[in-house]
């Protein structure tokens, strides 16, 4: 498996060339990116690759010095905080 960057967005190719994964992006200011979408093809599923390709995202993140936010972790962190529930980290 082999795992390349292209704009906006990280994405798995499998040892025949086909793209399996991706995950994608989008800037919302000078300094903090969105994660707006995680996807693997049916047939790569149970290999891992979903999580490869977060953490590559969190990697690229951390060395460019940029903030992200996972819409439906953040919706969902909210939800609980007003429930009362303590919020867990994701980055």
């Amino acid at each position: 498996m082999e795992y390349k960057n292209g704009e906006n967005r990280i994405y798995a190719v499998n040892d025949e060339g086909v793209e399996v994964g991706e995950v994608t992006f989008v800037p919302t200011g000078e300094d903090m990116f969105i994660i707006d979408h995680t996807g693997v093809d049916d047939a790569a599923r149970g290999q891992g690759i979903a999580q490869e390709l977060v953490f590559r995202f969190v990697r690229l993140r951390k060395q460019n010095l940029l903030r992200s936010r996972n819409i439906k972790k953040y919706k969902l962190q909210n939800k609980k905080r007003r429930l009362g529930f303590m919020p867990s980290l994701f980055l």
